[in-house]
C-alpha cells in the first residue's frame, strides 16, 4: 500500500492549519480593541452582575457609554452610591494611583479586569489590604424587590420571566422574592404592568 498520498495530505493539512493559526495570530494583534484605562476602570467599579437594569447590553456597554458621555455616572442601580461615588472620581479625577490613599483599593478593582500584570496585580492587592485597614469598611445600602401591592397581581408571570436570577416566583397567585438570589436590579419593578413590586433599600 502506498502511504505517500496520505502523508503529503497530512502534511498539507497541518501547514495550512499552521499558517492559518499564524495569520490569526497576527490579525488579533494588528486589529486588537485597546481600551482606555479610564474605560476600564469605570468597568471595574461597576458591580458585574450584567443584569441590564440599566438599559445597556451588560457592564461592557454602560461603562463604555458612561466613558464617551452617554450615560451618567449614576446610571447602575445595583452599585448604587458606591459605585456612583468612585465612577465619579474616575471621571473627574482620572484612574487612581495605587500609591495614593484612598485609590489602592480601586486600582485593585482595575487589575482585575486586565489592566495590569499578575506582579502589579499582587503589589496593587496589598496595598489595597493595607488601605483597608487604615480605613474602617463603608456599609453598601442592599436593594431588594419586595412585594408592595400583592393583591394586585394578577398572575401574569411577567416579573418571574424577566427575573435573570430566578429570584421572583407567583406561586397562588403572589408574588414572592427569593432575597438571598435578588440583586436589587429592579427589572422586575420595570416590567410589571400594575406595579405590584418595588424596590427597598435598607443598610447593609
Amino acid at each position: 500500500m502506498n502511504f505517500i498520498p496520505v502523508i503529503t495530505a497530512t502534511v498539507v493539512v497541518g501547514a495550512v492549519g499552521l499558517v492559518i493559526g499564524i495569520l490569526l495570530g497576527v490579525a488579533g494583534q494588528v486589529f486588537a480593541v485597546k481600551l482606555d484605562e479610564k474605560e476600564v476602570a469605570i468597568r471595574a467599579a461597576l458591580p458585574g452582575n450584567n443584569c441590564g437594569a440599566c438599559g445597556y447590553p451588560g457592564c461592557d456597554g454602560l461603562a463604555k457609554a458612561i466613558f464617551n458621555g452617554e450615560a451618567p455616572y449614576d446610571t447602575c442601580p445595583v452599585g448604587g452610591q458606591t459605585s456612583a461615588e468612585a465612577i465619579k472620581r474616575i471621571l473627574e479625577k482620572g484612574v487612581p494611583d495605587p500609591d495614593s490613599e484612598g485609590g489602592a483599593v480601586e486600582a485593585a478593582m482595575a487589575v482585575s479586569a486586565g489592566a495590569a500584570t499578575p506582579e502589579e496585580a499582587a503589589a496593587s492587592a496589598e496595598k489595597a489590604a493595607q488601605a483597608a485597614k487604615a480605613e474602617p469598611p463603608k456599609k453598601r445600602p442592599v436593594r431588594k424587590a419586595h412585594p408592595a401591592k400583592p393583591d394586585d397581581c394578577v398572575a401574569c408571570h411577567i416579573c418571574e420571566n424577566s427575573c435573570k436570577f430566578d429570584a421572583v416566583h407567583v406561586p397562588d397567585d403572589r408574588p414572592e422574592v427569593d432575597e438571598s438570589k435578588c440583586i436589587g436590579c429592579g427589572l422586575c419593578v420595570r416590567e410589571c404592568p400594575r406595579d405590584v413590586l418595588e424596590i427597598v433599600v435598607s443598610e447593609g
